[in-house]
């Protein structure tokens, strides 16, 4: 988990680093396809930044991030006892069939398809940015966004590890993760934060995506080749032997809930923000039905 953290932290870095790139017509000149562009360049923005939503949403993450650092370094966790066994029929038939012993090299695929993962959103609208098909506004927007959603999903995933302290299924066979063994690793399976992070680029790649380019014909690639590097991290984890199916589930289902929420949240300050515009916007109709030197009826429409 600790490893994970770092990488975690070096992306959120590293994605600000990007925003520069994200200037008006990009590094390259191309001729892109009407049914390709940005929405933006004809309609306003699926999501905006608002105090309304980020404030909450930064705040809850920042909270829980600190939190769940903190209840790391201050709770006191049970060290390894070579004496202690561990049973698999103590483990529910759901989670059994599922289980496996530790796996260096399933560790290694499950660590690299995870940064895949991750990194296809930045890279994606790094692309897009570098060809003029994403405007700074919008660059700013889906960073923030994304820095948002890692640090709650993080923090929430952090604190119902150091809380719920389950047995990695390693544990049970030979040949433990020796590692883990020192820093307390081993007693943090669930939820899997491999899986959380990778279903939680992929879920928010695919909304931000299907929003940004709704007519793109680079929609069900993206969606499909998401969500099968999200399905196979989660698949690695579990034959490494790092972690138990529902594990494995969990982790899908909080990633993709977050990928979803954050965006979500700043799409309705859009549509809030649109609202005004909109009545602002409209003509109104004067007309006048009658008028007699003592009295004037008129109709007004906004």
């Amino acid at each position: 988990m600790k490893n994970l953290n770092k990488f975690i932290v070096t992306q959120l870095i590293f994605v600000f680093c990007l925003l520069p790139i994200f200037a008006e017509g990009g590094v390259f000149k191309i001729d892109i396809p009407e049914d390709e562009k940005n929405i933006t360049f004809s309609d306003d923005s699926p999501f905006v930044l608002s105090l309304a939503a980020d404030i909450p949403i930064g705040t809850l993450g920042i909270g829980s991030y600190v939190t769940s650092k903190v209840l790391k370094h201050s709770l006191t966790f049970t060290d390894y006892d070579s004496s202690v066994i561990y049973n698999k029929d103590d483990v529910n038939a759901f989670d059994r069939w599922a289980m496996n012993p530790y796996s260096k090299t399933f560790d290694t695929f499950g660590d690299i398809a995870l940064v895949t993962s991750v990194a296809t959103p930045v890279a994606l609208y790094t692309v897009e940015a570098l060809f003029g098909n994403l405007e700074l506004r919008d660059g700013i927007t889906l960073a923030t966004m994304y820095v948002e959603t890692a640090l709650l999903a993080n923090g929430i995933k952090d604190i119902l590890k150091v809380c719920a302290r389950r047995i990695r299924p390693y544990m049970y066979f030979e040949n433990p993760d020796s590692a883990s063994l020192e820093n307390h690793d081993f007693q943090f399976s669930w939820p899997s934060g491999h899986t959380l992070n990778a279903f939680m680029g992929a879920t928010f790649l695919t909304y931000t995506f299907c929003s940004y380019y709704p007519n793109s014909h680079w929609k069900i690639p993206v969606i499909a080749v998401s969500y099968a590097l999200a399905t196979g991290t989660g698949a690695l984890r579990m034959l490494s032997g790092n972690h138990f199916f529902t594990d494995v589930l969990t982790g899908a289902a909080l990633g993709s809930a977050f990928g979803f929420a954050v965006p979500f949240f700043h799409h309705l300050a859009a549509k809030n923000n649109a609202m005004p515009q909109a009545r602002l916007g409209k003509t109104s109709e004067f007309k006048i039905i009658s008028m007699t030197p003592m009295s004037l009826q008129m109709e007004i429409r906004l």
